[in-house]
Parts: C-alpha cells; sequence; structure tokens
C-alpha cells in the first residue's frame, strides 16, 4: 500500500482518524499519507484565529492540520511522506479528485454518532472511489482481536478472505465469516415450513463454505463461520451489525466487486445501508480493481 487518503474536518475525529491511519501505514510501510481538507466556498480566503494570532484562513487551517500530525508522530518513529491538501469546493468532488491525482490505494474517512457527519460520505466515497474506503468510527479501537467478514461465495469475498486468512495467521487474532440465508423464490411450493427449510438450506451452505475454503491455507488461522437465516430476505445489514456486536468484531470486511471504473462505483444496497447504520464499528469497503487488499497485514498489525 503505497498511498493513503485521509479525509479531514477540523472536528474532534481528526485526531483519531490520523493516529489510526499512521499506525496502519507505519506498518505496511506505506511511502505517502496525503491529507485533505475541503473548505466551503470562500472560506479559505478569509482571516481565523490559530494559538491566538489572526492569519489568513488557509494558513491558520494548514498549522492545525501540522499541529495534529506532529503530535501523533510524536508518539512514534513512523516518517512518512506528508502532503497537506486544502481546497475549496464540494467536499465529496474533491476528496476523489485528490484521490485520483495521487493514485491513492485507500481512502480512510471518519463517522461521527451524532452531527453531520453520520455515514453519508462514507457511503458516497465508498460508491463512488476507485480504491478501497475505511470508514473508521469514534475512537476505533487500536487493539485488533477480532474481524468479521460477510461472504457470499462470490471471488471477492474469497480474495479478502484469502489475504485475511494470511495475515491473521498465528496472530491470535479470530476470523469469523458470517454468510446469510434467505429463502429462494417460491419455496412454499415445496410444502416445507420456513424453519424447514433454513436446515437444509444451512445445510447446503455449510457444505459450500467447506469447498469454499478448501484450496486455502488456513493452518495456523483462527477461523470460524457462522451461518445466519432470514427468512424475509430484506435485513442484511442489520443482521451484519447485529452480529458484528456479538461477536465484539474490531472491524467489518465487505467486499465491492470493482475491475473496471463502472463496477467499482457499484455498491450494493446491504453495504451502503451498513454505512449508514453501523456506528461503532470500523468498516473496510474492498475494491478489487487492482487485486490490492493488502493493507489487512496494516489493519490487523495496529
Amino acid at each position: 500500500m503505497q498511498t493513503i487518503l485521509v479525509s479531514l474536518d477540523f472536528s474532534y475525529m481528526d485526531e483519531h482518524l490520523i493516529r489510526y491511519t499512521f499506525s496502519t501505514a507505519q506498518k505496511q510501510h506505506t511511502e505517502k499519507v496525503i491529507l485533505v481538507h475541503a473548505a466551503k466556498e470562500g472560506q479559505l480566503q478569509t482571516e481565523m484565529e490559530f494559538e491566538g494570532k489572526m492569519m489568513p484562513a488557509h494558513e491558520a487551517l494548514l498549522e492545525q492540520m501540522k499541529a495534529t500530525v506532529a503530535k501523533v508522530l510524536g508518539e512514534t518513529e513512523f516518517s512518512p511522506a506528508i502532503v497537506y491538501e486544502l481546497m475549496a469546493g464540494e467536499p465529496l468532488i474533491k476528496i476523489l479528485e485528490a484521490s485520483k491525482k495521487h493514485a491513492t490505494d485507500l481512502i480512510v474517512v471518519g463517522k461521527k454518532k451524532i452531527g453531520d457527519g453520520t455515514g453519508n460520505m462514507s457511503k458516497k466515497l465508498s460508491r463512488r472511489a476507485l480504491c478501497s474506503v475505511l470508514t473508521l468510527t469514534e475512537k476505533p479501537s487500536a487493539d485488533m482481536k477480532k474481524i468479521l467478514i460477510p461472504i457470499d461465495f462470490s471471488q471477492m469475498s474469497k480474495t479478502a478472505l484469502k489475504k485475511a486468512l494470511h495475515y491473521t495467521r498465528n496472530t491470535g487474532i479470530e476470523l469469523t465469516c458470517l454468510n446469510i440465508i434467505g429463502l429462494p423464490t417460491g419455496y412454499h411450493t415445496s410444502g416445507k415450513r420456513p424453519e424447514e427449510y433454513a436446515k437444509i438450506l444451512i445445510s447446503h451452505a455449510e457444505k459450500r463454505f467447506a469447498q469454499f475454503i478448501e484450496d486455502l491455507d488456513t493452518e495456523g488461522a483462527k477461523l470460524s463461520c457462522r451461518f445466519h437465516f432470514d427468512p424475509t430476505n430484506s435485513k442484511g445489514a442489520k443482521i451484519i451489525f447485529n452480529i458484528a456486536l456479538v461477536e465484539d468484531a474490531d472491524l467489518i470486511v465487505i467486499g465491492s466487486r470493482g475491475k473496471s471504473e463502472m463496477a467499482a462505483k457499484f455498491l450494493g444496497s446491504t453495504t451502503e445501508r451498513l454505512l449508514l447504520n453501523n456506528l461503532s464499528i470500523p468498516t473496510l469497503v474492498v475494491k478489487d480493481r487492482d487485486q490490492k487488499v493488502n493493507f489487512f497485514e496494516a489493519l490487523i498489525n495496529i
């Protein structure tokens, strides 16, 4: 992972984002971290106060960013190349422009429990960015113990699982897969009740999972899979979040197909709802455009 972009808004979240990102970047030997803030039109032409002095807003904001970075870097020996980007305009557009300009591998964005930033930005970025997007909630835990990966037996979820297995092996970190099973259309013609059908479907899913991982190296990994029956076929995001809470997961990883620009901009409704409603667990949306998911290594080693 060569380049990480971090979206800042000069709120209390910024220090958490920078600290978590630098911890990730240090483990991954990231070469460059881009810190981006998109101000309202005209804001950068005004004056602002910083440490008791009035100065042009652009300079004040830049000094504030540097002060936060200096505080975090003072806790480590990490010294990546840092680029500060201050621009005026619509935040989503400016972040995407900066990501494209710097060819970033990962975008990090924060999500607050209350206030203006409650998930819309992370949803929009995850939908439109060509690279993977990590959404951090307030005060994300730096002590990784468990990762939850919803799987649908697709190649994308297999790629993500393969990398997770590789980097969590012999670390003690638990990796829990989650497969949500719904009722097939027309199931009622079989004459079976939903509960009876569920047993058949779960048994089939267990066999599929065994086949799914049979060519993966699971030695030394703490791997398990939960199978959840959802008779309504409509509560995927809520199920994922609730099970992540029950499992006490530190990170949710969900795949997103993205080998082309058009595909990379597609985001499933379950993922979008998860990003909007998940208020407490960091979520990584993996884009597979370049088969780059090696930031697992950094995330689980924070």
